[in-house]
């Protein structure tokens, strides 16, 4: 801990061996204080509680959570139950939900012509989902008509490597009639042991175009390309 006794004393006793084993001995004592008197400050606010804060709240509002609850799932529920009166206005019901949110993010918005009330929320907490419910089903007006919705967010953003020994590629495309139209452009570099990449078209009627720009460089030791084509009728090939 960052608090040392021994850095309360006078510093004329600090360097006495006396004081530097009394306040030793008494360190691990004070330090269960501190945590104690920390952990009871905490216990006075919602969203600090920890097991015995929550514990308290549940019992004055009636809550029997659950074994598998986390404590953010309990501190949610709670909330809940403490918003839980009326009448109040939009703006007070978008603050029950930016309370059950907690810095989660969603969306609500009401149409006053049609009185339906639509919110997406992007939650992935039970508790906060067990919430929502609640607030909807209890809370809201019953001339609203309510459109809720959780969707779960899926955001990937950054480079993925490929690399490997071998690299296959077959493609067989067999049809009476083809026209197709081809656009590549970019810088492309490859690095590999083995890459190999095979075409094969069997048509009557072939028409393709087909338009490649860009860099390519190859770093790996075998490469192989096959195009084959076994067609009646052939359109062009353009490469820039």
């Amino acid at each position: 801990m960052e608090r040392k006794l021994i850095n309360y004393l006078p510093y004329v006793v600090r360097e006495f061996a006396e004081f530097q084993g009394i306040t030793t001995g008494e360190q691990l004592e004070f330090e269960l204080a501190w945590d104690s008197t920390q952990e009871v400050f905490d216990n006075q606010f919602i969203d600090t509680a920890l097991d015995y804060g929550l514990k308290r709240w549940e019992k004055m509002l009636g809550i029997f959570p659950k074994g598998t609850d986390t404590l953010e799932t309990r501190r949610a529920r709670i909330k809940t139950k403490l918003n839980n009166f009326a009448p109040y206005s939009f703006r007070v019901l978008v603050q029950m939900l930016t309370s059950i949110a907690n810095g989660s993010p969603f969306e609500v918005t009401l149409d006053p012509g049609t009185y339906l009330l639509k919110i997406t929320a992007h939650w992935g907490d039970e508790g906060k989902i067990e919430s929502l419910a609640y607030l909807v089903k209890y809370i809201v007006p019953c001339n609203i008509a309510v459109s809720s919705a959780n969707q779960l967010l899926c955001v990937a953003d950054g480079l993925i490597p490929i690399t490997g020994v071998s690299q296959v590629v077959n493609t067989f495309f067999v049809t009476n009639d083809s026209k197709e139209n081809h656009g590549s452009a970019g810088f492309l570099t490859h690095r590999g042991g083995v890459s190999g990449s095979a075409m094969v078209t069997i048509t009557n009627d072939f028409n393709e175009n087909r338009s490649i720009t860009g860099s390519v460089i190859n770093g790996g030791k075998p490469v192989t390309a096959e195009f084959i084509e076994i067609k009646s009728n052939e359109g062009r090939f353009d490469n820039g």
